[in-house]
C-alpha cells in the first residue's frame, strides 16, 4: 500500500514455465519423463513447475499485496518447449497471465516478451498471428488499454500511462539481439517510434519507466555481447537525449542480479541512464548443467511524485531445501538501500556503486553471492570479477574490450 507518495511495483521476469515438468521424473530428459530426482519446486537442470509458479506469486501477494502495478519481462515460456498448435501454445500465455491476475485482481499488470516467447525468428517483426493473438489476450485479461493493444499487435512493443506523470514504455528488445540476423537500422521501426513516443511524454511532463528482457551490453558470466554492435550506439543516443525523463530501465533474461551503466565515449566519467537486471524463479542455467540460481522475486519501492527509483528488496527461497521438506519458504535475501548505502537508485548512486564494488572486495563478494541468489560458484577473482565489473560499466564493444585488456 502506498503511503506519503512512495509506491511499489512487483518485478516477475524469467519464469521458463514448463507445462510439462513432471516431479520425480529424469532430469536428463528435462524432468519430463523417465524416473528419478526431478523435486516437486524444480530443478537446477530444468524449466520451472507449475508449483513453484504459485508459490512465487503467492509469495508476491502475502509480502506485497496492494502494488502500484506488477511488472512482467519475458520469458514466460520454458526453453524449447513445443506445442502442437497455435491454439496450444497461446493457452499457456493465458494461463500464467491469468495467474497473476488472479493473485492481483485489482492491480493493473503489464508484461513484455522475451526470445524464448518468440516462438520462430521469423515472427520477430510483425504484424503476424503471435503478436496478434497475444495482443488481444492481453487485452482481455486488462493488462493493454485499446491504444497498446492496437501498438503491441503490429509490433510486439508499446507504451502506456501507469498514472499520473509516469509512463511505462515497454520495448521488443529481441529485435536486436546477436543471435538473430535482421536487416535494416531500424527494425520493425522501433527506434523511431520509441523517440516519438519520449517526445511525446516530455511534452506531457511524464516520467518514463522502459521495461524489456534482454538488457544491453555484455553477459557479465560469459562476456559475450546481447545486442548486435550497430544498434547499441543509436540506442545509446535515444537513451541520453531522453536521461532527463526516463527514471530506470529495467531487464531480465541473463537469470543473474546485476546492473549495466548507460553512457557512451562522451559520458564515459558521467553515466545518463541504469539499467537494473533482475532474476526471476527459473533456476536453470540455459544448456548448462551446474547450478545456476536460486527461485527469486524483487519488490521495487519508487516516488509516486516524479517516479524515482527508490529502493528495491530482492527475495529468495533456497530450492534445495524446499524439495527436502516439501514447502518453499521464501525470505528476504537482501535490500539495496541497505547493502549499498543509498536512499535512490539514479545513474549516480549507481556509479557510486560501481565504484565501491572496483574497490571494496568484501562489497564484491557479497555482490557476487547475490547475483546467483545464494548459489556457491566459489571464488570470482582476476578475470571473473573482472568480466563482471566491466559488463557493469560498459555497454558499448569497443569500451568493453579495452576494459577487459586493464
Amino acid at each position: 500500500m502506498a503511503t506519503n507518495g512512495i509506491g511499489s511495483f512487483w518485478h516477475f521476469t524469467d519464469p521458463h514455465e514448463d507445462s510439462k515438468y513432471q516431479v520425480n521424473s529424469d532430469t536428463d530428459e528435462a524432468c519430463r519423463r523417465g524416473s528419478g530426482s526431478a523435486g516437486v519446486f524444480g530443478d537446477w537442470e530444468c524449466d520451472m513447475p507449475r508449483t513453484l509458479v504459485d508459490s512465487t506469486m503467492q509469495h508476491m501477494r502475502t509480502t506485497q499485496p496492494n502494488p502500484d502495478f506488477v511488472l512482467m519481462t519475458g520469458d514466460f515460456i520454458a526453453h524449447h518447449q513445443e506445442y502442437s498448435s497455435h491454439e496450444e501454445r497461446l493457452q499457456f500465455y493465458r494461463n500464467i497471465s491469468s495467474s497473476m491476475k488472479q493473485y492481483f485482481p485489482r492491480t493493473p499488470c503489464y508484461a513484455v516478451l522475451g526470445n524464448n516467447d518468440i516462438p520462430d525468428e521469423s515472427l520477430l517483426v510483425g504484424p503476424n498471428w503471435f503478436y496478434e493473438s497475444l495482443g488481444n489476450l492481453w487485452s482481455e485479461l486488462g493488462f493493454l488499454d485499446s491504444i497498446a493493444a492496437k501498438q503491441f499487435r503490429q509490433t510486439g512493443y508499446y507504451s502506456m500511462s501507469i498514472r499520473r506523470g509516469l509512463r511505462l514504455v515497454a520495448m521488443n528488445s529481441q529485435l536486436y539481439m546477436s543471435r538473430y540476423e535482421l536487416t535494416g537500422s531500424d527494425p520493425a521501426g522501433q527506434m523511431e517510434w520509441l523517440r516519438n513516443t519520449l517526445d511525446e511524454a516530455r511534452s506531457n511532463n511524464e516520467r518514463v519507466l522502459l521495461a524489456y528482457h534482454v538488457p544491453p551490453g555484455f553477459h557479465e558470466r560469459s562476456s559475450k555481447p546481447q545486442y548486435h554492435h550497430r544498434y547499441v550506439v543509436p540506442l545509446l543516443s535515444i537513451y541520453r537525449q531522453y536521461s532527463d525523463i526516463i527514471v530506470g530501465h529495467i531487464a531480465g533474461h541473463s537469470h543473474s542480479d546485476t546492473f549495466k551503466l548507460l553512457s557512451d565515449q562522451s559520458f564515459n566519467d558521467h553515466p545518463f541512464g541504469v539499467c537494473l537486471v533482475s532474476p526471476g524463479p527459473c533456476a536453470r542455467c540455459h544448456n548448462k548443467p551446474i547450478k545456476c540460481n536460486n527461485p527469486s522475486v524483487r519488490l521495487f519501492t519508487y516516488s509516486q511524485h516524479n517516479g524515482t527509483l527508490l529502493d528495491y528488496i530482492q527475495y529468495w527461497t533456497d530450492l534445495q531445501v524446499d524439495n527436502w521438506f516439501g514447502r518453499a519458504q521464501w525470505v528476504k535475501e537482501y535490500q539495496f538501500s541497505e547493502m549499498y548505502g543509498h536512499s535512490e537508485i539514479t545513474p549516480y548512486t549507481m556509479h557510486e556503486t560501481y565504484k565501491r564494488l572496483r574497490e571494496d572486495d568484501r562489497l564484491f563478494e557479497k555482490y557476487y553471492t547475490r547475483e546467483k541468489v545464494q548459489v556457491d560458484h566459489g571464488e570470482c577473482t582476476g578475470k571473473c570479477r573482472m568480466a563482471r565489473l566491466c559488463a557493469m560499466r560498459y555497454v558499448d564493444r569497443d569500451e568493453f574490450e579495452r576494459c577487459l585488456m586493464y
